[in-house]
């Protein structure tokens, strides 16, 4: 599940209920928005493993914040944690995250830098994927040995909250409720009126743990409501 997701309690409750493994990431969340989306899981199994991540392209270094993981660990003792690295270097970051209890490293890798896109240019290629691997196999011996120092300034903050470099594409990419029809004032809105989308460059809708007021009571639109408008407290109250 992306960071982009992590607010959209309906499909972390839909992903659980399979009862498949789960991988999170965790980029532009608070703690708390954090505990919710891994409460949701835990209420179904306990196979979770929790990214820390930035959502930044490409992270800079100053900007990783690997010190969250620490934060992980504490908060969530029983849950397994990795790292979802944006960052240029192949495995500098990877490498700390081991260091900080990590068992899972996520990386963006392509064939060619130069190929058109938008996540090429910062992506491992095939022989920097190769020694990110070997680099993480010999961290984890350190690890092992208690042998390691860990680099200050990729550690950086242990505070899990949105930070500053991460606030646009939280705007962007984050999901909520959406019309995916035109709605008349005083229609009964249900949720297959709804839709949970990134908001883009448009105002954002209620965020998606408000989609299960629409099964439970009868609300009506308090004005029209356009094909794709965000659903906000002002189009129901």
């Amino acid at each position: 599940l992306s960071s982009y997701t992590i607010t959209n309690l309906p499909l972390i409750e839909a992903a659980a209920k399979k009862g498949l493994p789960i991988i999170m990431s965790t980029g532009g969340a608070t703690i708390s928005e954090t505990e919710k989306a891994v409460n949701t899981v835990l209420n179904y199994h306990s196979d979770i493993t929790l990214l820390h991540c930035s959502i930044q392209y490409p992270t800079s270094l100053k900007d990783v914040n690997m010190g969250i993981m620490e934060t992980f660990s504490r908060v969530f003792p029983n849950i397994k944690i990795g790292y979802s690295d944006h960052t240029e270097e192949p495995s500098l970051a990877p490498v700390q995250s081991i260091y900080l209890g990590g068992t899972v490293v996520e990386k963006h890798i392509t064939l060619d830098k130069k190929m058109e896109g938008p996540d090429h240019f910062f992506a491992l290629e095939p022989y920097e994927l190769k020694q990110m691997v070997e680099d993480i196999k010999v961290a984890e011996i350190k690890y092992k040995n208690k042998d390691f120092i860990l680099d200050k300034l990729i550690y950086g903050s242990s505070e899990k909250v949105c930070h500053e470099h991460e606030q646009y594409l939280r705007d962007f990419c984050y999901m909520t409720l959406f019309s995916n029809k035109s709605i008349k004032k005083g229609d009964v809105i249900t949720i297959n009126d709804i839709s949970i989308l990134r908001a883009g460059k448009k105002s954002k809708g209620l965020e998606p743990k408000y989609l299960k007021l629409f099964e439970s009571y009868k609300i009506s639109a308090k004005k029209d409501i356009g094909l794709e408008d965000p659903i906000i407290w002002e189009s129901i109250l």
